[in-house]
């Protein structure tokens, strides 16, 4: 990466930006990351945005509250998998040893700075969708649906996202 890169100073503008966007949020203490959220249809969406210490990239990941047992975590990849089919920014992703289901997306900033728009778009994305898909994977993790079924609950009958 350039040696020209100021991992402190996107920081500074990824702060800056969320100030804008009207987000409250609280710096963690690993440094260079941010905690927020945001009220949706389906909820309260918490989101931990990072900026990457080496190179220009934002990472926003936001965690479903709640574990998936060990043997709900097959159904769920499944039902990740088939969601990331449909799915333009970002992909779902379960931790095979916490169970968590987590949502991220990741902006890449080097060729040029920051702007609210860029992250406005990449944190209402993320947000977005795991509202969408929410409902679909609770189908999965507390009504034993299938993936495929549970799905439905999220998307049209064409299979775009709704």
């Amino acid at each position: 990466m350039s040696e020209d890169y100021d991992a402190n100073a996107l920081f500074r503008q990824v702060k800056q930006a969320l100030e804008e966007m009207g987000w409250s949020f609280g710096e963690s203490a690993e440094g260079l990351s941010v905690r927020t959220g945001s009220s949706e249809a389906n909820g309260f969406h918490s989101c931990f945005l990072r900026v990457d210490e080496d190179c220009p990239i934002i990472s926003v990941r936001t965690s479903i509250q709640c574990r998936v047992p060990e043997e709900k975590r097959a159904a769920m990849m499944e039902f990740a998998n088939r969601a990331n089919c449909n799915v333009w920014i970002g992909h779902f992703e379960v931790d095979l040893t916490y169970g968590e289901l987590r949502y991220r997306t990741v902006l890449n900033v080097a060729d040029g700075v920051l702007t609210t728009g860029m992250l406005g778009v990449m944190v209402y994305a993320n947000v977005g969708t795991v509202d969408r898909y929410l409902p679909g994977a609770m189908g999965v993790l507390w009504n034993d649906l299938e993936p495929e079924d549970a799905l439905g609950l999220c998307e049209n009958v064409e299979g775009e996202a709704a």
